[in-house]
């Protein structure tokens, strides 16, 4: 990534975008005695509250993408960030496990708009050959979230209750939204195409094994991750902020992983390249973004992170 790329600020904006958006999805699972005890449902109830979040954004990404797809990208961003930020103001004065259930889904259904859009930005504002790096960076927004957001929200739970994770996630949406104002560039949207074109490119055997490798691997990744702090205190007896160390470890484990398979993710690589990270929520709405395109990984409404093997060297995004 250029130095002048980093100076601009927008890609900062696009990542710290997908950090909150990773953040909220997960921070729950820090949060799950408390929350259990706090709403008087069990914990595996609580753990739901994740679920329900992960099934709108994934059965919902799709069809956002193509309603979305002419709106200027600023303005989707801008907007998103905004509805974001007070339904996790509004989840902090949830009365009820019901209301609380029905926020996430609301605030699933803004992230599935948001995510999307912040990576196909990134793809499209890269300069030519750092698409790869831009996208990249962005998806490690999504990683971070893991090993730092998490945490955080899980230490916020133990000395203030929870309703304290979701106002500090309100808050670090907030000040996104500040700083995307200034800048990000406008940016027009992409040609609207059928979602049933859309689907078709499932049918792809590349594209096809990514999304179902990646559903299997988040699947067992993020079954145990969700439910790890009643696991923690059935097996050690502690909880509340001693939790928050050992959930960074877990989080961090995941982006080691390539490393020890054989290489680091490949968040500097040109734009042949584009994959890069991502938490397992984003699984069934990845390995698209060559949709269009498949000689060269160009930005499509539903881009989120791919390896998008067999692209041509230097080739450039989309504008």
């Amino acid at each position: 990534m250029t130095t002048s790329t980093l100076r601009s600020g927008w890609l900062a904006c696009l990542a710290l975008t997908a950090f909150a958006v990773g953040t909220d999805d997960l921070v729950i699972a820090g949060l799950l005695p408390v929350i259990a005890l706090d709403l008087d449902v069990g914990v595996a109830a609580a753990g739901q509250l994740v679920t329900v979040f992960s099934l709108t954004y994934a059965v919902a990404a799709p069809p956002l993408a193509v309603v979305t797809a002419r709106m200027p990208r600023r303005t989707l961003l801008l907007g998103g960030l905004a509805v974001f930020a007070l339904v996790n103001l509004v989840t902090a004065l949830a009365p009820t496990y019901t209301a609380l259930m029905a926020l996430r889904v609301l605030a699933a259904l803004v992230a599935a708009a948001l995510t999307p859009a912040a990576f196909s930005m990134a793809a499209r504002l890269a300069p030519s050959g750092h698409t790869g790096g831009a996208v990249g960076a962005v998806a490690a927004g999504l990683t971070v979230a893991l090993f730092l957001g998490v945490p955080i929200g899980a230490l916020l739970g133990s000395a203030f209750g929870w309703r304290s994770a979701f106002v500090a996630v309100a808050l670090l949406t907030g000040a996104v939204l500040l700083a995307s104002l200034r800048y990000l560039p406008p940016l027009p949207g992409a040609p609207e195409a059928g979602l049933r074109a859309q689907l078709r490119h499932l049918g792809r055997p590349a594209i096809l094994t990514c999304v179902t490798g990646t559903v299997a691997g988040a699947t067992c990744g993020f079954m145990t991750y969700t439910y790890v702090a009643p696991i923690t205190r059935d097996l050690t007896g502690t909880g509340g902020a001693a939790l928050a160390p050992l959930i960074a470890v877990v989080g961090a484990a995941g982006p080691s992983g390539p490393s020890c398979a054989g290489g680091p993710p490949t968040v500097g690589a040109p734009t042949g390249s584009c994959s890069a990270p991502s938490p397992g929520w984003s699984g069934t709405a990845s390995s698209w973004s060559c949709w269009r395109s498949p000689p060269a990984c160009r930005p499509g409404p539903w881009q989120v992170s791919s390896p998008c093997g067999g692209s041509r060297p230097g080739g450039s995004p989309r504008r």
